[in-house]
């Protein structure tokens, strides 16, 4: 691994979520949850 990799600002790094969800009724269900999901992960 080369020391530039530990430099690089937040910006450039991928963050991975995973979630184990109960499926909503509706495809929009669904979305909202996906949403707020995404939202609260890309907050940590």
């Amino acid at each position: 691994m080369d020391t530039d990799s530990h430099t690089q600002g937040a910006r450039d790094r991928l963050r991975v979520a995973a979630v184990q969800m109960k499926f909503a009724p509706t495809i929009d269900g669904n979305l909202t949850s996906i949403q707020r999901l995404l939202g609260e992960a890309a907050r940590r």
